[in-house]
């Protein structure tokens, strides 16, 4: 599908489901216009010039499996609010935020979230009781916003944990930036940016974040998030990293930080990279 017009432009819509398509060029309108339980699988949806959302959806939303991108610098990219699932996808953009997070009860797991202009946030919450984990956010311009911004009033229980944050290395650029205690970050990393946590009112609790020596990723220019070789402080440290009570004994035991994850071949005991992505 493809115009100047949204496919859907009016909110007083629910239940709709999109699997394995493409919509495109809406010229100034938004792209997909929802109100809830909309479901996107495996859609590819691009190219509008909206200065609202490129794609804005209301509760109880599912986004999976999506690839939703376009060259804009104005409002967000992806829109959702209370109860919303949004998992394994990438995103791309030049938009003020490519993620945003309204209401509450919100996950944000494993996507690829590729900032392409230095006033752009990877996951903005508006929102309380999110869980935003397993998350690769990317700046390639020295990003002066935050990878995940947290501004709810009201945000307690918002947990971030294993995300790989890289990018935000201009003036006043923060990794995660969080402005009520409400909040509990496990394990994140993070490279090049100003400042790494941000946190006005204190944290719930904080604990291993880690900052890397160089970057993780294999090549984001070509918009690959693979991770390299050896990055031990990745690979394999998920948290939690102990389970009690379970009996885990193969090997790799535990997921890789960040969206992409490493898959090994057959038979194991190689010492080759292998990868899928949000899973």
């Amino acid at each position: 599908c493809g115009g100047s017009n949204g496919l859907f432009s009016a909110t007083n819509n629910s239940d709709i489901h999109l699997i394995d398509g493409e919509v495109h060029n809406a010229g100034s309108n938004k792209l997909l216009d929802g109100n809830s339980r909309w479901h996107l699988f495996n859609m590819e949806l691009h190219d509008g010039t909206s200065t609202a959302e490129l794609v804005e959806l209301g509760g109880n939303a599912k986004v999976v499996g999506c690839y939703i991108h376009d060259t804009s610098t104005a409002g967000r990219l992806l829109e959702v609010s209370n109860d919303s699932f949004v998992y394994g996808n990438f995103f791309k953009s030049s938009r003020d935020d490519l993620v945003r997070c309204l209401s509450s009860s919100i996950s944000v797991i494993n996507n690829i979230i590729f900032c392409t202009d230095t006033g752009s946030t990877a996951i903005a919450l508006a929102s309380s009781v999110c869980n935003v984990c397993n998350n690769t956010c990317y700046n390639s311009t020295a990003g002066t916003q935050e990878g995940i911004l947290s501004t709810h009033t009201n945000a307690h229980t918002n947990f971030i944990a294993n995300n790989i944050i890289e990018g935000w290395s201009g003036t006043g650029g923060n990794g995660i930036e969080v402005a009520n205690s409400g909040h509990y970050l496990f394990n994140n990393r993070f490279y090049n940016n100003t400042t790494n946590i941000t946190a006005s009112d204190g944290l719930m609790l904080e604990v291993d974040s880690v900052t890397l020596g160089a970057s993780p990723f294999t090549d984001p220019s070509s918009n690959d998030f693979t991770i390299q070789d050896d990055e031990t402080d990745i690979q394999g440290v998920a948290y939690p990293t102990n389970i009690g009570g379970a009996a885990i004994t193969s090997s790799p035991t535990y997921l890789d930080i960040g969206a992409v994850q490493r898959e090994e071949p057959a038979g194991g005991g190689s010492s080759a990279n292998y990868y899928i992505g949000g899973m």
